[in-house]
């Protein structure tokens, strides 16, 4: 499944369903999860028959997170197996559409989660979140 420009409709679900599946969250926590996405769902990347790999990490092991105290929220990438172009991204927690924007500009490009993770990225931030991917 190729990732288009300007494919608003796409973003659009995925945005629409994540406020849903956060609002769940906030009723079943007691609190609110900002959530972001770019990019296709793992089932929709499944149902096109593309082969991808997913890398994690969580806002737990971040230190601009721990002083926020906004331990709760993670980052999930999806990336082409060979090449590690970035396909996807999907954030759940504090800032999520920021860390998604800087996620949007990878893809826009075509870069690799290689390319990403050699990006300097300052300290402390939330977007540090995306280099310790795994």
């Amino acid at each position: 499944m190729k990732v288009r420009r300007g494919s608003v409709p796409v973003l659009y679900f995925c945005v629409l369903t994540f406020q849903l599946y956060a609002k769940f969250l906030q009723h079943v926590l007691g609190h609110f999860l900002e959530a972001a996405c770019v990019g296709p769902t793992e089932d929709q990347l499944k149902e096109a028959g593309t082969p991808f790999e997913c890398h994690k990490s969580f806002y737990r092991a971040n230190g601009k997170a721990l002083a926020m105290n906004e331990t709760e929220g993670m980052v999930k990438l999806c990336c082409e197996p060979d090449e590690g172009r970035i396909l996807s991204a999907h954030v759940f927690g504090a800032h999520a559409a920021d860390i998604v924007q800087e996620v949007t500009a990878y893809i826009t490009l075509g870069a690799t989660l290689r390319q990403l993770r050699d990006t300097v990225h300052i300290h402390p931030t939330l977007s540090e979140v995306l280099i310790e991917v795994n």
